[in-house]
C-alpha cells in the first residue's frame, strides 16, 4: 500500500501549465533570459482536487490532490567573454503535497547560465544553462492515513513514526542541463527554441525498510528512480498589429514512462502604452493519456506580470474527476536599476 502511494506520487515530476512563470523548471538556460537585472517568479498549482478512488467523488474529494508551489529568483551580471555577453545566477525552491497521506516532494537548487550574444544588438543569443539541486520526499503527519498493520490489529511504533512523518525523509542530488537559441525573424517576429535534460544522473529515492520489532518481517518499499527527462520547446512571437502580439508555443516532455505535448496559442493586447498595461489571454491543448484544454488569462503592468491558467479535462480522468484538471495562479516581478535594453520592435520582444 505504501509502495503504491509513494510510486504514484513520485511519478509526477514538478511541472506547470503556465510554465512561462517557472521557466527554469523547463530549461536552466532561461536563467537571466529577460530584460532587467533581477526577476522574482512564483506559481501555485492545485491539481486533481475532485479525483475519486471510486464512484463517490464527494467523499474522496481532496484526498488525491496535488498542491504545488514554486518560487524562483534569478539575476544577471554584465560579464562575459565579450562586452555583449552576460552570465546569470538563480535559486529555485519547489514543494508539493499530495493526497490524504500528505506525501511531500521538495526541490531546492541553484542555476547558472551563460548568454553568448551573436550580434551587437543582443537580439540573437545562444544560452547554455546548468541547474544543480536536491530532491527529497517524505510522508507528512495525517490522522486519515491508515497503516496497513492497523488493519490487522497490530500496532508498531516504528511504522507509526514513519507514517507520521518521522524518519521518512529521503533526498538525492541531481543535475539539469539545457541550451536555448533566440533570434529575430524579419522586423516583427522572434523565434526561441530550446532543449534540456533533467535528472541527468537518474537518482534513486528509496524508502528504507521498516523494522516491525520482530513481530513480522521488515517492510521494504521499492526505490523509485527519477527517470531522465527530455524537454524540447519552441516559441514564436509575431506582431499582428501595433497593439496585438501572437505567441504560439509548443512544449514536448518525455521520460521512459510517459510523454506529453503542450500546445499554446497566447495573445497579448496593448491596452495602454503610456501606463504599460498589457492584457494576455489564450487557449491550449495538452496531448497525453489524460488530455485537457488549458485556458490562460493574465496581465502585465510595467514590471509586474500576473497569470491564471485553468485546465479542463476532456478525456482520461473525466469519469472520476469531472472537467476540473488543475488551476494555477502566478506572479512575476522584474527589478531594473540599469537602463533597459531597446528592442525593436518593442512589443514583440520575448520577455518572460
Amino acid at each position: 500500500m505504501i509502495g503504491l502511494a509513494s510510486s504514484a506520487a513520485m511519478s509526477q515530476d514538478f511541472h506547470n501549465t503556465y510554465w512561462q512563470f517557472a521557466p527554469v523548471e523547463v530549461n536552466p538556460a532561461f536563467t537571466g533570459a529577460f530584460y532587467g537585472n533581477l526577476r522574482i517568479n512564483g506559481i501555485g498549482r492545485n491539481q486533481g482536487r475532485n479525483t475519486a478512488n471510486g464512484n463517490n467523488i464527494e467523499s474522496d474529494a481532496g484526498r488525491n490532490e496535488f498542491n504545488d508551489l514554486s518560487l524562483a529568483v534569478d539575476g544577471s551580471l554584465p560579464f562575459g567573454l565579450k562586452d555583449t555577453d552576460w552570465v546569470s545566477l538563480g535559486i529555485n525552491v519547489s514543494r508539493s503535497t499530495v493526497g490524504a497521506g500528505q506525501f511531500k516532494r521538495n526541490f531546492a537548487g541553484i542555476a547558472a547560465a551563460y548568454h553568448l550574444s551573436l550580434n551587437k544588438d543582443q537580439t540573437s543569443v545562444f544560452s547554455l544553462g546548468l541547474k544543480y539541486g536536491s530532491y527529497s520526499t517524505s510522508f507528512g503527519s495525517n490522522e486519515d492515513f491508515i497503516s496497513p498493520l492497523e488493519l490487522t490489529g497490530v500496532t508498531d511504533p516504528n511504522l507509526s513514526n514513519f507514517l507520521s512523518g518521522e524518519d521518512s525523509e529521503l533526498s538525492s542530488n541531481d543535475f539539469m542541463v539545457g541550451a536555448i537559441f533566440t533570434t529575430p525573424i524579419g522586423d516583427n517576429s522572434d523565434l526561441r527554441i530550446g532543449i534540456a535534460t533533467d535528472h541527468l544522473l537518474s537518482p534513486e529515492l528509496g524508502v528504507p525498510s521498516i523494522d516491525s520489532s520482530g513481530m513480522m518481517p521488515p517492510i521494504r518499499i521499492p526505490a523509485e528512480q527519477l527517470k531522465r527527462r527530455l524537454n524540447v520547446f519552441a516559441q514564436y512571437y509575431v506582431s499582428l498589429s501595433d497593439k496585438v502580439v501572437f505567441n504560439p508555443t509548443v512544449l514536448y516532455m518525455t521520460t521512459d514512462n510517459a510523454s506529453v505535448i503542450l500546445m499554446q496559442g497566447l495573445f497579448s493586447y496593448m491596452l495602454n502604452a503610456e501606463k504599460e498595461i498589457i492584457l494576455n489571454a489564450g487557449i491550449g491543448v495538452r496531448l497525453n493519456d489524460n488530455a485537457d484544454v488549458p485556458l490562460f488569462l493574465g496581465a502585465d503592468w510595467k514590471d509586474w506580470r500576473f497569470g491564471l491558467s485553468y485546465d479542463t479535462n476532456i478525456a482520461g480522468l473525466t469519469p472520476s474527476n469531472g472537467t476540473f484538471g488543475a488551476i494555477e495562479l502566478a506572479v512575476s516581478k522584474i527589478i531594473s536599476w540599469e537602463k533597459k535594453a531597446t528592442v525593436k520592435p518593442k512589443f514583440v520582444c520575448p520577455r518572460l
